[in-house]
C-alpha cells in the first residue's frame, strides 16, 4: 500500500515538475515570438524640431500579432503531453502557444478589444504637437503589411514616415498561480520609427515595453477581467498604451 502511495506521489511530483517546465517553455516561446528588443536610435532635439518644417509626415501602422490569452482551457492543450516526459513538455509548449493564440483571438472578439498601438500613436503625436509644434502629420488609415523601407518608399516616395509596429500583446498567467486561483497580467510591446525615405535613413527608433507584473506588481482573476463587458481588461490595455506612449516620448526627448 505504501509503495502505491509513494509511486502515486512520485508521479504527481513529476507531473508538477513537467507542468512547470511546460509553462516556462511556453513563456520562452512567447518571448521568442515577440522578438528581441530592437536597438534604439536616438535623435538630437534640434533635428527633431526641424521636422515641423517638413511638408508632410505620413504616419502608418501595421496589423498587430495575434493576441495571446493563457486561459485554463488553452493550457490543457499543452498539458495533455505532460505524461510523455521532457519531449512531451516541449511539444506541449508549442501546442499551448497555438492554443493561447486561439484563446486570445476569441477573447479579443468577445471583449471588442482594440489594438493599443492606435492609442499610442494618438498620444505620441499629441505630445509632438504640444512640445515641438509639429502639425504636419497625415494619418494613413489602411494597415500596411510590410515595414520594409523599400515597400514604404514604393507607397510614399521620398517622404518622411513615422510608423508604429506592435510586436506583441497578451494576457499572461502568473506561473505560481497555476496551482491555485489563477491570476493574469497584461503584456504589450511596440516599436516606432521616424524614417527618411529619400536616403533610407532611420532617423529615430523607439521601443516600448509594458509588463504589468513588473511595472506595478498587479494581476487579476479571469472573472475580474471579463466582467461588466471586460471593463477592467480594456482599462489595463489602455494603461499599457498610455505607459508605452510616455516611454516613447521620453526616448524622443532624450530622457
Amino acid at each position: 500500500m505504501n509503495t502505491n502511495r509513494n509511486t502515486a506521489a512520485s508521479f504527481v511530483g513529476t507531473c508538477d515538475q513537467l507542468l512547470g517546465f511546460r509553462i516556462t517553455l511556453s513563456l520562452l516561446i512567447y518571448v521568442f515570438v515577440q522578438g528581441c528588443a530592437p536597438s534604439l536610435v536616438s535623435m538630437d532635439r534640434s533635428e527633431l524640431e526641424q521636422l515641423k518644417y517638413q511638408p508632410l509626415i505620413h504616419v502608418v501602422h501595421y496589423p498587430p500579432p495575434l493576441l495571446e490569452a493563457w486561459t485554463f482551457e488553452a493550457g490543457l492543450a499543452g498539458d495533455v503531453f505532460i505524461p510523455f516526459g521532457i519531449l512531451g513538455g516541449v511539444v506541449g509548449g508549442f501546442a499551448g502557444h497555438a492554443a493561447h493564440q486561439a484563446a486570445g483571438e476569441k477573447l479579443k472578439k468577445q471583449c471588442s478589444l482594440e489594438d493599443p498601438s492606435l492609442r499610442v500613436r494618438e498620444e505620441v503625436i499629441k505630445s509632438l504637437s504640444s512640445e515641438i509644434g509639429i502639425e504636419n502629420f497625415r494619418l494613413v488609415s489602411e494597415l500596411l503589411e510590410s515595414d520594409e523601407i523599400d515597400a514604404l518608399r514604393s507607397k510614399f516616395g521620398d517622404s518622411l514616415v513615422m510608423d508604429f509596429k506592435p510586436l506583441g500583446w497578451g494576457l499572461l498567467i502568473e506561473p505560481l498561480s497555476q496551482w491555485s486561483t489563477r491570476r493574469y497580467y497584461v503584456s504589450y510591446h511596440l516599436q516606432a520609427r521616424f524614417i527618411r525615405l529619400r536616403d533610407s535613413k532611420v532617423m529615430w527608433l523607439g521601443y516600448a515595453k509594458f509588463v504589468e507584473s513588473e511595472l506595478f506588481s498587479t494581476s487579476s482573476t479571469w472573472d475580474e477581467l471579463t466582467e461588466n463587458g471586460c471593463t477592467l481588461l480594456k482599462a489595463k490595455f489602455g494603461q499599457a498604451a498610455d505607459t508605452s506612449a510616455r516611454q516613447l516620448a521620453d526616448q524622443l526627448w532624450g530622457k
